[in-house]
């Protein structure tokens, strides 16, 4: 009796875990792509950690109102393989993003494009990269 109510709470144990796992990247619930934003902006705070990287930026509307953007990117590793670091994002740097805002309204997002002060692109996931990181790259040399 004791190992059955043993090995039924493992097995609960892993489903609760399981979901919360799948849960994960379920993006089409936190994000809204049918209504993306283009907003340019002054950097505030850039946490490069795992699992996501956050680019936070001060945007004015209309009305010169300052609300401070939190957008969620990739893991740090991708970035940096992409020629990205968190120096790119000092406070005080100007930058446009598009992004797919949070459904809740929260000033929230999930980056698709950005572009720095020169109007330069520096990171596209408008099309999401299929294949491996590592097929970007020829030893050194990026191939894109």
């Amino acid at each position: 009796m004791k190992k059955l109510i043993m090995y039924a709470g493992l097995a609960m144990g892993l489903l609760i875990v399981g979901g919360t796992t799948f849960a994960h990247h379920g993006r089409g619930v936190a994000f809204d792509d049918e209504h993306r934003l283009t907003l340019t902006g002054v950097t505030t705070k850039v946490d490069w950690i795992n699992p996501h990287a956050f680019v936070f930026y001060d945007v004015k509307d209309e009305n010169g109102v300052v609300k401070n953007w939190g957008i969620e990117w990739t893991n740090p590793r991708s970035l940096i393989r992409l020629g990205l670091n968190p120096a790119m994002f000092k406070p005080g740097t100007t930058i446009k993003m598009l992004f797919a805002p949070a459904k809740s309204g929260a000033p929230r997002g999930e980056i698709i494009q950005c572009w720095d002060a020169t109007g330069k692109m520096v990171y596209d996931g408008a099309e999401g990269y299929k294949g491996k990181i590592d097929d970007l790259f020829e030893g050194e040399e990026k191939k894109y």
